[in-house]
This record gives C-alpha cells, structure tokens and sequence, in this order.
C-alpha cells in the first residue's frame, strides 16, 4: 500500500482531555467565536405572544379606527365600533333575538350601578310610576268611657 501516505484523512484538532458525549459537542460543530445561538432564531423587534392586555390594547385600536359607511342613503364616516353598534341595534330592531339578547347584555354590563344623581334605575322607575300609592293604613275607633279597662298601678 504505497498510496497510504496520500489518502490518509487528519484528525480534527480537539483540546487533549476533552470528552465528547452528552451537551459536549465535538469542537468542530460548535458555534465559531463571535456566533451565538440560533443565527435563524427570533428577529429583533418582536415581542412575545400577546398577553390578555395587550388584545384588549389592540382590539380597542382596530375599533376606533375610521369607517365609511352608507346610511339612509348617505355616506357618513365614523368609527368601527359604532358601525358594529348600528348594525346591532338594526338587527336587534328587525327581530333578531340574539342580537336583542346581546344589546341587553352589554348595556347591562357596561351601565353604571347608579345614576349620576344617586338613583337606580327602579327608583327612577317608582318615581315615575304614575299610578297611585296606597299610603299606610291607619286605623280608627272610637270608643266610650265604659269600655275603657283601667289597669292596676302595682302591675
């Protein structure tokens, strides 16, 4: 075998003692220095998944964004979230019953416990009311000396 001498492939340079195994790569298919971790990894600039605020942040902005919408045969601009409150209330108004259902339920949730003057709703409901109280009962007899019993001082 003279041709031996050519053909033999060099050993790759590793650090004497060094043990291949488990979290310890050979030397060659390590990073290179001044390369760390996954070149193809996260980019720069983007965040994490989206927590429970930042949908609410992000939903509340696509919402305000403007619109234009026809009306009554006129176009009118406005924002997405009152668009999506007319089209509600049209629906709940033609019948749609969980379109009504849904109107009520959120009016509900999101209107004040009280009014700003300190009534509730059924108080200004039984102020407005207009058929008459019956006011408190209030008895009367008439009775003559002798049916009057004196009780004894002592008891």
């Amino acid at each position: 075998m003279a041709g031996n001498t050519s053909t033999t492939m060099t050993e790759p340079k590793r650090p004497t003692g060094y043990e291949v195994g488990y979290g310890k790569p050979p030397a060659d298919h390590r990073f290179r220095k001044g390369q760390s971790g996954n070149p193809r990894g996260r980019p720069r600039g983007h965040s994490a998944p989206l927590g429970r605020r930042d949908l609410l942040d992000a939903f509340t902005q696509a919402a305000r964004e403007p619109i234009t919408i026809t009306k009554d045969g006129r176009t009118i601009r406005t924002t997405q979230i009152e668009a999506l409150a007319h089209q509600l209330t049209r629906k709940a108004m033609q019948g749609d019953m969980k379109a009504a259902k849904l109107l009520f339920d959120n009016i509900k949730a999101l209107a004040p416990k009280t009014e700003p003057d300190g009534m509730s709703h059924e108080e200004w409901l039984d102020v407005l009311d207009d058929s008459p109280k019956d006011p408190p009962s209030i008895e009367v007899r008439f009775v003559s000396p002798g049916d009057v019993l004196l009780e004894p001082a002592g008891t």
